[in-house]
């Protein structure tokens, strides 16, 4: 004799259908969807390079041909790179950045991303002294920093001086004073936290490391 409570179990639980549609429609998703953006921005990118000489390019062969800027783009900033080698060549990029410089707004744009990228690619070492973890805007919401000096006040009492960055732009940022105290020490590198910073957290460390949390009371 079969209870009324196993064949009640049975039955197919109501919306029970869409529920399982639901989820294997978000398990779905959660496949295409980050390959979807993630072509997306490298459509961007290449056709971003690529209209840099298209131009250039449609004036000498008549028409603009798919994929030809960006090769020429690529090919161009290889010759900058090896001009800047040798004497006339750093003398002539010197003239342009001399130029660009004098030009207002455009100066700052540039500076900061030329620092900025500079930084992230390595190519320039960095003047931070240190990534730390600072309580910022307010309690209890931690934002990374980088140490730039340190101070002492007329009491002996020891401060921090961070600069709390800006995303994208890393350079830029508010410049604080935290007690020494109040300093989450990490273990993340400068380039580490840089790339973070730049790409908005999207290239982040799996883990941040904190071998120095103090007590703050």
């Amino acid at each position: 004799m079969v209870s009324q409570r196993s064949v009640s179990s049975d039955k197919p639980r109501p919306g029970g259908f869409w529920r399982n549609i639901r989820r294997q429609f978000l398990a779905g998703a959660l496949v295409i969807i980050p390959i979807a953006i993630a072509l997306f921005i490298l459509n961007w990118v290449f056709r971003l390079l690529d209209d840099i000489l298209q131009p250039i390019i449609a004036i000498i062969f008549g028409h603009r041909i798919t994929g030809l800027g960006l090769v020429a783009t690529v090919v161009v900033i290889f010759l900058v790179g090896l001009a800047t080698n040798n004497f006339i060549g750093r003398k002539i990029v010197q003239l342009g950045e001399w130029v660009i410089t004098r030009i207002p707004l455009l100066s700052d744009l540039y500076s900061s991303s030329k620092q900025a990228l500079e930084m992230v690619s390595g190519f320039k070492e960095s003047k931070f002294k240190e990534v730390v973890l600072v309580e910022y805007p307010r309690l209890g919401t931690y934002t990374i920093a980088f140490v730039t000096n340190e101070i002492v006040y007329e009491n002996g009492e020891k401060a921090v001086v961070v600069l709390i960055p800006h995303s994208p732009n890393p350079i830029t940022g508010f410049m604080q004073l935290f007690p020494e105290n109040q300093i989450i020490h990490t273990q993340m590198t400068i380039r580490q936290a840089l790339t973070m910073t730049v790409s908005g957290g999207l290239a982040s460390p799996s883990t941040i490391f904190r071998h120095q949390l103090v007590d703050q009371k």
